[in-house]
């Protein structure tokens, strides 16, 4: 697993309204895409669908700052939280 932030000061991007998880299979399934919101979760499963949540995915990737920077600012923000 790989955690990346988002800084704020990247500005709005696509997949602020909840989780997008895409799961990509070894063997011969195709790709899906399990959203989520606070009443539920939905699967998509139609090509097109997958392949925009994937282009956004993307797009919001790398917007965020990279594993190592992202765990440094994680980091001070749990530092922060302790002196409070």
């Amino acid at each position: 697993m790989t955690v990346q932030v988002v800084p704020f000061d990247a500005g709005a991007y696509g997949t602020m309204s909840g989780p997008v998880i895409i799961l990509a299979f070894e063997d011969e399934d195709p790709d899906i895409v399990y959203l989520e919101y606070a009443a539920g979760g939905k699967t998509v499963e139609e090509a097109d669908d997958v392949a925009a949540f994937s282009a956004m995915f993307n797009k919001v990737q790398s917007k965020a700052l990279p594993p190592r920077r992202s765990a440094g600012l994680i980091q001070e923000v749990l530092e922060q939280l302790k002196g409070r």
